[in-house]
């Protein structure tokens, strides 16, 4: 973004427009020595910023990271709707497009394994989106029944990752 190209307001008051219309709380460019940062206070969740991209435009923003959807929006998700899982059985579903990692590096064992007993706040997985390492975690107790995603593969938003036995 050129910006000696923001000239007056009108042209402020249309960049302000599309941030708000992506629900964008921060942002800020550098350009041939101009800086700009725009901050839009906001009801916004308290929490670690993440980073995305303005559509069509390639420039990095920083918005507030989403927070896992709980136990209960997991289990009526698409994904497992369409699989038809036997009573008892949840799957913990992907809350974001990204790359799935079993291990917080490539050194270091899985987060869990088939069989394993894990808590609500158990993390199972890293899902990389944008550079940003976002932990996973179980949204209900339960055991390990199936990890369904290679380490490395990319994952789409709603997706199983893992089934659950809960019962």
């Amino acid at each position: 973004m050129d910006l000696t190209r923001i000239n007056n307001l009108d042209e402020l008051k249309d960049l302000l427009d599309l941030l708000s219309k992506y629900e964008v709380n921060e942002f800020g460019i550098e350009s041939e020595g101009r800086k700009l940062h725009l901050s839009m206070k906001q009801n916004a969740p308290a929490g670690p910023a993440g980073i995305a991209v303005l559509p069509g435009s390639g420039l990095p923003l920083a918005v507030p990271s989403l927070p896992h959807p709980p136990a209960s929006a997991q289990a009526q998700s698409p994904g497992e709707a369409r699989e038809g899982l036997p009573p008892g059985v949840k799957a913990v579903t992907s809350p974001m497009v990204g790359t799935f990692y079993r291990a917080p590096s490539p050194e270091a064992d899985p987060f869990v394994q088939v069989g394993d007993r894990v808590e609500e706040d158990t993390v199972i997985c890293i899902i990389e989106a944008m550079k940003v390492m976002n932990e996973i975690q179980a949204g209900v107790a339960g055991v390990i029944k199936d990890i369904l995603v290679k380490n490395g593969e990319s994952v789409e938003f709603g997706q199983p990752l893992v089934h659950l036995q809960t019962q």
